[in-house]
């Protein structure tokens, strides 16, 4: 048995699912899994990242664009901006009023 101090705490893999066949070709899916892990627990994040198109001898990778991802990073990103925007202005106010 592995112990878990000696795996990474932080994974991310890409993998390629089944081949699909159409009647022009064949799709395959490509996924990404994040994995984080702390002692006791961890979290797995799998989106979907892109298709391989084949038709004929062509080979097209199609990526997937994680826009919901996007949005709530940008959300996350401005809130934390605000917070220390306020933080910052609330220390700058309350050593001015003890000044």
């Amino acid at each position: 048995m592995q112990s878990a101090a000696k795996e990474p705490i932080l994974q991310v893999n890409t993998s390629r699912g089944k081949p699909i066949a159409t009647r022009y070709g064949q799709v395959i899916p490509v996924t990404r899994a994040m994995k984080v892990r702390w002692p006791g627990g961890g979290l797995t994040w799998n989106r979907p990242a892109a298709i391989e198109v084949q038709q004929g001898q062509t080979w097209r990778r199609v990526p997937i664009k994680d826009t919901t991802s996007r949005i709530i990073f940008s959300i996350t990103l401005v809130e934390l901006t605000i917070a220390f925007g306020m933080s910052s202005f609330l220390k700058r106010r309350r050593r001015h009023k003890h000044d």
